[in-house]
């Protein structure tokens, strides 16, 4: 792939301190030419484990970028941002979110990936990735009162996704400093999900020097068209609540009735509460404040009563 990328830009007051005296750039414009080659190569087998058959793929792939260096620090940064080292991200050209700055590069990201494909059902049941990004240049393009990366490569990263049954599922991603020999960031979620409507969600994410929470989440049916709702997320860093929501949704198959309470700490004031609640009538039109966004948000995987296949509805009916 052959590109250009041509900014421009015209400001007022974008002014510079430079050597004690103030320069103006407020006509300012960069032009860089982008390089970059994708390959990959894949590979596959049959297995047979227990008495399930298998297609394992192994997949190779390796992204290389070059893009000349070229000073951008007299231009201004108004939606810029390192972006998080992930799966996308290391097969992206530019190493910033936004446009106010573009990475000079000249680097190769490699990964491996290998999954496991259910041959009756043609479901991916395990799909793992590792990789890393090589660089041949220092990273000299950088964010104001930011330092240029000396590095000669990358943080490794991994990643699992593994459905080990049609009622759980698992995530996992871990980024590991090598310099340091240190974890930087890791997140795991398990869920379980036998059927629509019936939900649990337990997860644990961890960002060096930053944060390191557990939060168990979710629905489920309680009796006669009662559902349960729920989130629990906990800080061991700080060793406090950070948040916290519970409610009851009430499913009458023509109408949907739902309340929720949530309490969200602040940094420097008590605890934030809000209450929720709604009526919803056949879908077609809805009384109180909805709080089936919040739900959505908090809940990963959560169905309101309304969504859920009408054999599920029915059988709550009658519990």
């Amino acid at each position: 792939k052959f590109g250009v990328h041509a900014t421009n830009y015209s400001l007022n007051d974008n002014n510079f301190n430079i050597g004690g005296s103030i320069v103006s750039n407020n006509s300012a414009n960069r032009t860089l030419p982008i390089f970059s080659l994708d390959s990959g190569l894949l590979f596959e087998r049959d297995v047979n484990i227990v008495k399930n058959s298998y297609t394992q793929t192994f997949e190779p792939r390796m992204f290389y970028v070059y893009i000349p260096e070229k000073n951008q620090d007299r231009l201004p940064v108004f939606d810029s941002a390192l972006a998080d080292l992930n799966m996308t991200t290391l097969f992206t050209e530019n190493q910033f979110t936004g446009n106010d700055r573009i990475n000079n590069a000249n680097q190769l990201s490699m990964a491996f990936t290998t999954r496991m494909i259910d041959n009756k059902t043609g479901e991916e049941r395990i799909a793992a990735t590792i990789g890393q990004r090589y660089y041949f240049d220092d990273q000299n393009v950088t964010l104001p009162g930011n330092i240029a990366s000396k590095d000669n490569s990358s943080d490794i990263i991994a990643g699992l996704t593994a459905r080990l049954s049609n009622q759980w599922k698992l995530d996992a991603f871990w980024q590991y400093n090598t310099d340091d020999a240190g974890t930087v960031r890791s997140n795991l979620l398990a869920r379980y999900n036998p059927e629509p409507g019936k939900l649990l969600n337990m997860g644990y994410r961890y960002t060096q020097q930053f944060l390191e929470q557990v939060n168990i989440s979710g629905q489920w049916p309680l009796s006669r068209g009662w559902y349960g709702v729920g989130r629990f997320d906990y800080s061991i860093k700080e060793k406090t609540l950070i948040e916290s929501l519970a409610g009851l949704e009430y499913d009458a198959g023509c109408w949907q009735a739902r309340t929720v309470i949530q309490r969200v700490e602040t940094a420097t004031a008590d605890a934030n509460y809000g209450l929720f609640f709604q009526l919803e009538l056949g879908g077609l039109a809805s009384i109180g404040s909805n709080p089936l966004n919040l739900l959505r948000r908090d809940i990963p995987g959560y169905l309101s009563s309304s969504e859920l296949p009408t054999n599920y509805r029915q059988q709550n009916y009658y519990r």
